[in-house]
């Protein structure tokens, strides 16, 4: 969860970055002021990237080597699982 949290405030970030590299905003600030309009551009697309791939980490998970199928006793609709085994 909280990797999912990091990727979106970094892709906003970035974003943010891009679009305040254009426009009023850059000459407003004084902190984008200073820096070129191609440095701007980098970072905002780094952090686009790092919070592309945060959001990507954070789907993978862990994952069964193999399924777990239900192990039935009885007939028809009185059977009942009674345990699980292993898929081969």
């Amino acid at each position: 969860m909280l990797t999912k949290i990091l990727g979106v405030i970094s892709a906003l970030l970035g974003v943010g970055a891009i679009l305040a590299s254009k426009g009023k905003l850059h000459d407003t600030l004084p902190i984008i002021k200073s820096m070129s309009t191609n440095n701007i551009l980098i970072i905002g697309g780094a952090l686009v990237l790092l919070g592309i791939g945060l959001l990507m980490a954070g789907k993978m998970g862990i994952r069964q080597e193999k399924e777990e199928v239900p192990i039935y006793e009885g007939e028809g609709r009185k059977r009942k699982i009674v345990g699980y085994q292993r898929a081969r």
